[in-house]
């Protein structure tokens, strides 16, 4: 009788899958929801019935994936499928911040093995080909403006030339970044409808609560001083320095939303307060510099002992 229900349930999840995959492929204004949503099922069930009936799952899974799309919509149905039965696994041991580890490593791995299989086998490097359009619609624009300079042309083609081959150069980082961002969102939208369930999968630390190490600090402090040495811009050290400052950069802006969250709970504000700033900072990205500066100051000062 109980392996009859985990089939019968196991069915469900494949149809509620099935459901988003559709919305994901073929409503171009829901996708942007709906893909996040594709991890739910192995969640909920990874949950329920532990991680080998999970896989029966992803096989099924698997098979509609290319019944109703075809081979290209595979790796979006693995990446989404596989993240929520890695989450599933640690939210089972209630172990919720594992579960935000777990599920990055596995959306980062993917996203690699993506990558690099789109190059390999297909010829197609997206990301350099979107730059190269890019570059191409800015020379056109620049073009439609005769009475504009050359020299002053040539300058801002060199600027921009400068900072598509610096976002080139930090691609590993911004698909730790992505993948951290994205199993975030995932674990959001998920643990409302686990709470609902009534699965205990224990707690994770509030956000307004997190704080990183102090040698983030120095680290930062050492990585940015190496930047200082003139090295060869395609060297490896070069761009590994590049990357290490990059998420260096992010962890500190992390701990000062954290700073936000916090100075905005012990003051007792609007919860809807911190998460307009948020949403400010990047509506006006200079806003970032001084939430990043916040960050050094609250893990340098512990500026939170100062507010209590």
């Amino acid at each position: 009788m109980k392996r009859t229900n985990v089939l019968t349930e196991g069915a469900i999840f494949v149809a509620i899958y099935t459901v988003f995959l559709l919305i994901t492929l073929y409503v171009p204004i829901l996708s942007v929801i709906s893909i996040f949503f594709l991890s739910t099922p192995f969640i909920i069930f990874g949950i329920r019935h532990g991680i080998k009936q999970s896989f029966v799952l992803l096989l099924a899974s698997i098979v509609m994936t290319f019944l109703i799309g075809s081979i290209v919509s595979l790796p979006i149905g693995l990446m989404f499928s596989v993240t929520g039965i890695i989450m599933a696994y640690f939210y089972r041991q209630k172990r919720q911040l594992f579960a935000l580890i777990g599920g990055t490593i596995s959306l980062l791995i993917n996203f690699v093995l993506d990558y690099a299989l789109s190059i390999v086998f297909l010829g197609v490097d997206l990301f350099s080909d979107v730059i190269q359009q890019t570059k191409s619609s800015v020379r056109e624009t620049l073009a439609a403006f005769p009475s504009m300079d050359e020299e002053m042309k040539k300058t801002m083609m060199e600027q921009m030339n400068e900072q598509f081959d610096l976002l080139m150069n930090l691609l590993p980082s911004m698909f730790v970044i992505v993948s951290f961002m994205l199993a975030v969102i995932i674990h959001i939208l998920n643990i409302g409808i686990i709470k609902r369930l009534k699965l205990n999968v224990g707690t994770i630390t509030p956000f307004r609560d997190w704080k990183f190490p102090k040698s983030i600090i120095w680290y930062y402090l050492i990585a940015t001083l190496l930047m200082l040495i003139n090295l060869p811009k395609e060297s490896f050290l070069n761009i590994a320095l590049y990357n290490i400052v990059f998420v260096l950069q992010t962890v500190l802006l992390i701990q000062g939303f954290s700073f936000i969250f916090y100075f905005c709970h012990v003051k007792k504000l609007s919860k809807a307060v911190p998460v307009l700033i948020v949403i400010g900072t990047f509506i006006l990205p200079i806003l970032l510099y001084p939430v990043r500066i916040l960050g050094i100051i609250d893990l340098g000062f512990n500026l939170r002992e100062k507010i209590r």
